[in-house]
């Protein structure tokens, strides 16, 4: 089972059919766990690293600075959401459905967003 946007109306059905809503944000809001993950993996450059296109879990990490199997753990989390597939050959890429959201180069980026939220609604002591 996973949190899930759930239309009340037609406009909000249409807007999540053809990716006009972002769900990121709900889900960084509302869905700790993997609210964590986003910022995460928005925060340490995962998602931007992706966004120019698939990468080996252990080279994201090395080029990152990063330990391969938390890595990897944040990719599968953000994956079960949708934004990032494995691919057959071992490799991530950011999906379709995220590029809007989450690619630097998107005119309705909201990284930034995802990002600040670690600092409003997180109290992390290592942070």
């Amino acid at each position: 089972m996973r949190l899930a946007a759930v239309p009340d109306n037609m406009v909000e059905r249409l807007g999540l059919l053809f990716n006009k809503l972002p769900r990121p944000v709900g889900e960084a809001l509302f869905a700790p766990p993997l609210a964590r993950c986003l910022q995460v993996a928005q925060t340490t450059g995962m998602l931007a690293a992706l966004a120019e296109g698939p990468r080996d879990p252990g080279e994201l990490a090395e080029h990152l600075g990063l330990e391969r199997t938390g890595t990897v753990r944040v990719l599968d989390v953000v994956g079960s959401a949708g934004y990032v597939r494995a691919l057959p050959d071992g490799r991530y890429e950011m999906t379709k459905v995220a590029r809007p959201w989450l690619d630097p180069a998107s005119d309705t980026y909201i990284g930034n967003f995802i990002a600040d939220q670690k600092f409003r609604n997180w109290q992390m002591p290592f942070n």
